[in-house]
């Protein structure tokens, strides 16, 4: 007896490369908070008591931000650069850099590689 699932040609792509933007954004949004909470206290420690550890809680805030901020880029960067290949309507070219876009769209979630076999449909690749 054979069981057939058909999940498609694709697998699946790790969580946090598919909700890569969603994380990205959050992460620097809470390094953003953390970083104003412990400089607040820094500045202010009537108002927010953190028993010492203020620097702590400001350079975990600031490493938050700074990471969330480059995967941001990261990311934008990658679908960027995707999109300028992917808009080539030339044949030739596109297969010469097919590979590279193929790469791209595997770092990028799911939707990037169905536009990819998208774009392949239409320039008659397979």
């Amino acid at each position: 007896m054979k069981i057939d699932l058909h999940l498609g040609q694709f697998m699946a792509k790790p969580f946090l490369i598919e909700k890569a933007p969603v994380f990205s954004g959050l992460l620097f949004i809470a390094g953003l908070a953390v970083t104003l909470i412990g400089i607040a206290s820094l500045l202010s420690p009537d108002l927010i008591e953190m028993g010492g550890v203020e620097f702590i809680v400001l350079i975990v805030g600031i490493l938050f931000l700074l990471i969330g901020l480059v995967w941001i880029m990261s990311f934008q960067s990658t679908v960027r650069k995707f999109d300028n290949m992917l808009s080539e309507n030339r044949k030739a070219t596109f297969v010469k850099n097919l590979d590279e876009i193929e790469y791209l769209a595997w770092k990028l979630p799911m939707r990037y590689e169905e536009e990819l076999e998208e774009k392949k449909r239409k320039l008659g690749i397979r």
